[in-house]
């Protein structure tokens, strides 16, 4: 059972992340479009599912706790995390053609999805107490 310090380090750092992340895409769509064709390239993915990889075992191995609450979360972001830098590990071929099959299009079906893990890491910071409770 991990202690409650690296519960809320691990919340925090998710947290920030997400928040970050989240505005810059939508603070930036117009992005995405490029986003995509820099990720086509079979060796980014590759780099960037072993950085994924190494944030969700990281993750999973300090912070491994299925409850329904914002520990739930956290260990749930690890997990997907470490799968998303498998799939990109293991296929990187199938992804890059995936993703240059999606260069240059509009991608406004990602703003809902952005808007989410915006709320999500709001959550997270505010369950870890960085952010004031507003609810």
């Amino acid at each position: 059972m991990p202690t409650l310090e690296t519960s809320i380090v691990l919340g925090r750092l998710w947290g920030v992340a997400l928040v970050v992340v989240s505005l810059g895409f939508l603070i930036n769509r117009r992005r995405l479009s490029y986003l995509a064709g820099m990720f086509a390239h079979e060796g980014v993915l590759i780099l960037s599912g072993i950085l994924c990889l190494i944030a969700g075992l990281t993750t999973i191995l300090l912070h491994n706790v299925w409850t329904a609450d914002w520990h739930g979360l956290v260990t749930l972001f690890g997990w997907g995390a470490m799968l998303k830098g498998l799939v990109r590990i293991w296929f990187p071929e199938q992804l890059s053609r995936w993703l240059k099959s999606l260069s240059g299009r509009e991608f406004w079906w990602l703003t809902p999805a952005f808007v989410i893990t915006l709320l999500l890491g709001l959550y997270l910071l505010m369950a870890t107490r960085i952010v004031p409770a507003v609810f």
